[in-house]
């Protein structure tokens, strides 16, 4: 909330992000590989354009991902779960190891 305004200022960090909620979310998704049921998302209020990618261009970034993903777990015995999350906010942090 902006002090002065008291609107909702979705370009500073702090008041844009719950941080504990965003953290308890990156966690359960690190742990589970799944969205929680329970997640409400603000994605219906922006616009939702088709990205034009090629055919070759999806396999490319699939075989990548997967050879990743099995050497990954040949190596260290971890699966890993593939996450996106959408934004320049997301990598302003004053506590680094919440997000890790």
């Amino acid at each position: 909330m902006h002090p002065k305004y008291r609107v909702q200022d979705w370009d500073d960090a702090h008041g844009a992000i719950q941080w504990p909620r965003l953290v308890t979310f990156l966690q359960y998704v690190k742990g589970t590989g799944a969205i929680p049921e329970s997640h409400m998302s603000h994605d219906h209020l922006n616009a939702q354009r088709e990205v034009p990618l090629s055919e070759e261009t999806i396999i490319l970034w699939r075989e990548k991902s997967e050879r990743i993903a099995r050497e990954h777990l040949e190596k260290h015995g971890e699966r890993v779960v593939w996450a996106i999350v959408d934004g320049f906010l997301l990598y302003w942090s004053q506590v680094r190891s919440l997000l890790v």
